[in-house]
């Protein structure tokens, strides 16, 4: 889950280039409310943040059960690379 969000808020299309938005979602996710996170979504005319399947609500609040899905992929955006697969010989 952790690489596929960084991998969405670099290159999917509602975030790619949008570099301000990542920041001001960051920023909103630092207050810590759910209630923000609705805010900046209608703000920004989205409907959801990018989906974690085993935490719905997310998507929606940015926070579940006093947890947020989203900070850590957005801290690491800048210096996260992925390793590529090898498959053995």
């Amino acid at each position: 889950t952790f690489e596929r969000l960084v991998r969405e808020f670099k290159e999917g299309e509602t975030w790619k280039d949008r570099r301000n938005k990542v920041k001001a979602l960051r920023e909103t996710l630092r207050i810590g409310s759910g209630e923000a996170v609705e805010y900046f979504l209608k703000a920004y005319n989205l409907t959801r943040l990018p989906d974690i399947p085993e935490m719905p609500e997310m998507s929606r609040r940015g926070w579940q059960a006093g947890r947020c899905g989203y900070f850590d992929a957005i801290e690491a955006m800048d210096f996260y690379i992925p390793l590529e697969e090898r498959v053995a010989p």
